[in-house]
């Protein structure tokens, strides 16, 4: 969609040159991400390395001038926010996203309840929690991440935690969660592309 000449080029490379930066963080995140899966406290939380924060969140500010990429800058911007500790300015900034990409209002969703979360807004968040699951039914990080808080209030939320966990397993298939391909940039744009070139190939 975003070849070179289109008058959109210039935003995306920006976009592309933020996640970059971004990616840089992505190794503390994938650790803080098993914690979770195992039922820990972490969430997926960007590892807090402030030069490379500071750098992605520069791109990210540039990107968030243009429209057309405007929605996924800012959320994104959120989310190094929130490893930065910086919660209230990461709710501040989902607070003013507009989004109509599903994978991208799940991820609002998400990364709200996990800022929530760590202010102890925990029934703030656990309506975040499952805002996001309501996008994407049975999406693990939403999942684990409702579970988990649920598990942690005490004996009269855990068995609504061991509910989520075993319905969970019935259908254990990440691909359908946006947080799994959160670091692969327009890969969830994948499946869209290539029923348009099928498309295109079977007229």
């Amino acid at each position: 969609d975003h070849l070179a000449g289109d008058t959109t080029s210039d935003s995306w490379m920006l976009l592309v040159r933020a996640r970059a930066e971004e990616q840089r963080l992505a190794p503390g995140e994938a650790s803080s991400d098993r914690r979770l899966v195992a039922g820990g406290r972490q969430g997926p939380v960007p590892r807090a390395d402030s030069t490379a924060a500071g750098r992605a969140i520069g791109f990210f500010s540039q990107a968030m001038r243009h429209e057309d990429v405007r929605e996924e800058a800012n959320l994104r911007r959120a989310h190094v926010h929130i490893g930065l500790r910086q919660y209230s300015t990461a709710l501040d900034l989902l607070a003013n996203t507009r989004l109509t990409d599903p994978s991208l209002e799940y991820l609002r969703n998400l990364f709200r309840g996990l800022a929530l979360e760590r202010l102890n807004r925990v029934e703030e968040a656990m309506a975040a929690y499952n805002a996001a699951l309501t996008v994407g039914p049975r999406a693990h990080s939403g999942t684990m991440a409702l579970a988990t808080l649920l598990f942690r209030q005490g004996q009269g939320h855990r068995p609504k935690a061991y509910y989520l966990i075993e319905d969970l397993l019935k259908d254990d298939d990440p691909r359908g969660d946006p947080w799994w391909s959160y670091y692969q940039g327009n890969y969830r744009f994948w499946h869209r592309d290539l029923q348009r070139v099928r498309e295109s190939i079977s007229k």
